[in-house]
């Protein structure tokens, strides 16, 4: 979970280069279409946009990943 442009330079800044192919195959959420573009363009496939950065919109997005919901199936 990422929730600017920075925090997302930030972890691959921290994260051995020779990692970054292990690292953009995980689930990554974030709370814009923005900061989903971005991570995309950084070569991640497992993008998922919360359309939030709020405490409760980030843990709700983490509770339909646990149940294996995604935007669409969410109530």
């Amino acid at each position: 979970m990422v929730t600017s442009g920075e925090q997302l330079e930030y972890l691959l800044s921290q994260v051995p280069e020779s990692n970054h192919d292990w690292l953009r195959q995980h689930q990554l959420l974030v709370p814009s279409e923005r900061i989903a573009n971005l991570a995309m363009t950084q070569g991640f496939n497992n993008v998922t946009n919360t359309q939030g950065a709020s405490n409760s919109t980030l843990f709700a997005a983490l509770q339909r990943l646990k149940t294996g919901l995604n935007n669409d199936e969410q109530k």
